[in-house]
């Protein structure tokens, strides 16, 4: 911001609000911050990098306002448009807009007291004369000013004779409030039939919307046109200094903490925070199978001997149909015998296939290159607006419109997911059809299409192998944050792709009637085996990790002793495990080993 920006009421004054490493949590004096903004009816909207938000209003100028206000050891508000700024300038985005810009109802040192934020003492700074603007004076003389002067340049290739699309530019410019109207008023004034008195009433009554001006930019761009100044859409090429600075490791506060577990939403398959790619030949039931992953999900149930975490999920399909989605899920329904409605709330189908599934797609905004779509930015807007944990793109042959064998670009894909969707707390499960070769041979090791940028970008990647006899393995190919898991077995049943072993027949309830029970003999005997052995374990102080996969796991550790069972195997004893820890008679303690923190399992009573 080059100059405090003259407006009714004051300057328009931006809080840039930053958390210093993406993944550090949302300060509480943040979070009240931005829920104070948006009850007053503030301007918000969601910063560049997308680890930040702007708040954007119009205050009086005061000169004892500092530039930055620190808000606990990783965030951070900087306070542009004041006279601390100095000069320097802030990038609006026009992502995920709520509210209008307004003038403040109070100071801004008062603001920031209501959400807790304790206001240091700026070094004085003379505050600007005031000023009249000429008609002589430069557009760009402020950031309000020279954003409303790109958004006129960019409404004039833009047709306002269809009122659809004329009452669409009005809410899109609503966000920036009573300031855009003149330009609104300009632009109505293209069409013949313009009617003064219709455009203010329709001005008046418009709400804004979430994707703001940017859709204004990105529509205008579409039919060709670029900015001559370069101005407030203009893409960042690379990071500035203050980004790249705000972005190094700290190592003086490491601690114990550092050493625990990455979080996963399917344990071991897909961590939080990253992007996750599941591959496979098309019409293999890929997307079918994944589909179950986040139904059990979605409910919180294991997928197969996986621990899951429960969150919200959304699927977003850009191959399949609504019709061909319901069909699907009824089946898996049926066959895992869940009630449909309990997903309610819990899981969401996004029908993309008869739109514009492009989320990466080249846009030369003059000298420079953007790739992000505002599908993209829509998406993201909904899944935060939805709550939603967990995102399975369905494809990336529909979604990633560029050369799969260009490595900057697919990078560019994937962080573009990692960075506007998994983070923070979140995961993506990137579904992607499998190479000539692999297709041809009945899969292998390197299954993926395209560059190995797929498989490098991703911390972890799934593969989806069918068997000769029909049945399919999901392969556990790389794991950056944890153990590999081993191959989930599953088979076709009634329509449907369910773990292997997991589907019930109820014609053959009755007569497998005397099998399961001596089935759940053999399991209550077993069970009385495994708490012996655990409890001798504990008598002799030995740990034992609770782990259920790799060397150093439970089964692994006990499967020595001369009294565990000799028939029971890794999946069984799984399951053995997990049904005593529901009944309570086999727990999780943590202890320390070479002072790192572990999880052990440790027996407290007897099986009945």
């Amino acid at each position: 911001m080059h100059a405090p920006t003259e407006a009714a009421g004051g300057v328009v004054t931006v809080l840039d609000l930053d958390r210093k490493r993406s993944l550090a949590p949302c300060d509480p004096k943040m979070i009240a911050l931005l829920d104070l903004a948006r009850n007053k009816g503030l301007l918000v909207e969601t910063s560049y990098s997308g680890n930040g938000e702007h708040i954007i209003f119009i205050a009086p100028a005061d000169p004892t306002l500092p530039a930055k206000i620190a808000l606990g050891d990783n965030q951070e508000t900087e306070i542009f448009g004041q006279p601390s700024s100095n000069g320097v300038s802030v990038m609006l985005t026009g992502r995920d807009v709520t509210g209008d810009i307004v003038t403040l109802d109070c100071s801004v040192h008062e603001l920031l007291a209501q959400a807790g934020i304790e206001v240091p003492t700026a070094p004085s700074v003379k505050p600007p004369a005031p000023s009249t603007p000429s008609a002589g004076d430069s557009p760009a003389g402020g950031l309000l000013t020279q954003l409303l002067h790109d958004l006129g340049s960019a409404l004039e290739v833009l047709d306002a004779d269809d009122r659809t699309s004329w009452i669409a530019r009005c809410h899109e410019l609503k966000v920036l409030g009573e300031p855009a109207w003149p330009t609104f008023d300009k632009y109505s004034q293209k069409s013949p039939k313009y009617d003064a008195e219709d455009a203010r009433r329709v001005w008046d009554s418009a709400k804004p919307t979430s994707t703001g001006y940017a859709a204004i930019f990105a529509e205008a761009q579409r039919l060709g046109w670029k900015n001559p100044g370069g101005g407030m859409d203009a893409p960042i090429d690379s990071a500035s200094i203050d980004q790249l600075e705000a972005n190094i490791v700290r190592l003086d506060d490491l601690s114990e903490k550092d050493d625990e577990p990455m979080p996963h939403v399917v344990e071991c398959l897909i961590p939080f925070d990253e992007v996750t790619l599941g591959t496979g030949h098309g019409g293999t039931g890929k997307s079918f199978a994944a589909l179950n992953m986040g139904i059990q999900v979605a409910l919180g149930k294991p997928f197969g001997a996986l621990a899951t975490r429960q969150v919200r999920v959304l699927f977003f399909s850009g191959e399949d149909s609504a019709q061909v989605l319901r069909k699907r899920v009824r089946r898996l329904c049926r066959a895992l015998n869940v009630d449909p409605k309990t997903l309610e709330g819990k899981l969401f189908l996004l029908d993309a296939s008869d739109i514009d599934t492009a989320l990466h797609r080249e846009q030369r905004v003059g000298s420079r290159v953007k790739t992000e779509t505002p599908l993209l930015d829509n998406l993201a807007a909904l899944v935060e607006k939805l709550g939603v944990g967990l995102v399975i793109v369905d494809n990336a042959s529909d979604t990633f419109d560029d050369d799969e064998i260009k490595r900057v670009r697919v990078r560019m894909f994937v962080r573009s997911l990692r960075t506007r969707i998994a983070r923070p707390g979140r995961a993506v499960l990137l579904l992607a059809h499998i190479n000539k070769a692999s297709a041809n041979n009945g899969g292998s090791t390197e299954d993926y299409s395209g560059s190995t940028a797929w498989h490098n970008s991703v911390r972890s990647r799934l593969s989806l192998i069918v068997e000769k006899d029909g049945t399919m393995r999901i392969e556990h190919q790389k794991a950056n944050h944890g153990a590999k898991a081993a191959p989930v077995k599953m088979e076709w049943v009634d329509g449907a792709p369910l773990i292997a072993g997991t589907a019930v027949d109820p014609n053959r309830l009755l007569n497998d009637a005397a099998r399961k029970a001596n089935e759940r003999a053999r399991d209550d005997a077993d069970k009385r085996l495994l708490v012996s052995v655990i409890q001798s374990f504990d008598q002799r102080g030995e740990k034992i990790p609770s782990t259920v996969f790799g060397r150093a796991s439970a089964y692994n550790t006990l499967k020595s002793h001369p009294d565990f069972p000799k028939v029971l195997d890794a999946d069984r004893f799984v399951g053995l495990i997990r049904e005593l820890e529901v009944e309570g008679i086999v727990r999780r303690y943590p202890y320390k080993h070479d002072y790192k923190p572990r999880e052990g399992l440790t027996c407290d009573a007897q099986v009945v």
